[in-house]
């Protein structure tokens, strides 16, 4: 065996091993919510209590987040056991249209050595209104237009998710026109302005 394989075959052991460890010393998972746009410093929860043991074992063990690009929306304040908010998070920016929207983290304390999983996931506040590409559009339609001519589709978006996603359109006053909303394989919830009677 030439020396080139057998530092990757030492490589791949202390890999494995690596693994082996991390996977033993893991207790268990604990999971989390919380809404987004909470202001920096919001209680998120007690880790020391979710995880059934004393919150001076997380100082003494040097608790401390790991592994994670997210690890800025999150703090831990190792003397008392809180997850707290470490950035204001904006779950449009964040994740946008895919729900759930969760951030994992590890935690790592030492002596014995210890790792615990944590998910929050950031709930959506319905802090986005809907709008349309353009805020004015002109169309022209010909006075004789029988009741039913469709005039235009054009669909609003929304950035919100779920429950506080758009749920529907309509007009404002009462005019001489109607919205029917289409749907089809191809198109999913795209409003048709139509007129309902003789213009």
């Amino acid at each position: 065996m030439d020396l080139i394989s057998r530092k990757l075959t030492v490589k791949w052991q202390v890999n494995a091993l690596m693994l082996i460890f991390l996977l033993a010393t893991a207790h268990c998972q604990i999971r989390y919510s919380v809404p987004e746009e909470m202001r920096k410093g919001s209680f998120v929860g007690n880790v020391a209590e979710d995880l059934g043991m004393d919150a001076k074992r997380l100082k003494l063990g040097g608790a401390r987040i790991v592994s994670s690009e997210h690890s800025a929306y999150v703090k831990l304040d190792a003397d008392k056991g809180n997850l707290l908010v470490g950035e204001k998070i904006d779950r449009e920016q964040l994740c946008g249209q895919t729900s759930p929207c969760s951030l994992n983290f590890e935690m790592i304390l030492t002596n014995p050595m210890q790792l615990h999983s944590i998910v929050v996931e950031v709930l959506d506040v319905n802090d986005n209104a809907p709008s349309f590409h353009e805020k004015e559009m002109r169309v022209e339609i010909l006075e004789s237009a029988l009741p039913g001519t469709q005039i235009l589709q054009v669909s609003a978006t929304d950035p919100d998710v779920g429950i506080n996603a758009l749920s529907g359109y309509t007009l404002h006053p009462v005019t001489p026109f109607n919205i029917k909303v289409l749907s089809s394989p191809k198109v999913i919830n795209i409003p048709a302005l139509s007129t309902n009677k003789t213009i």
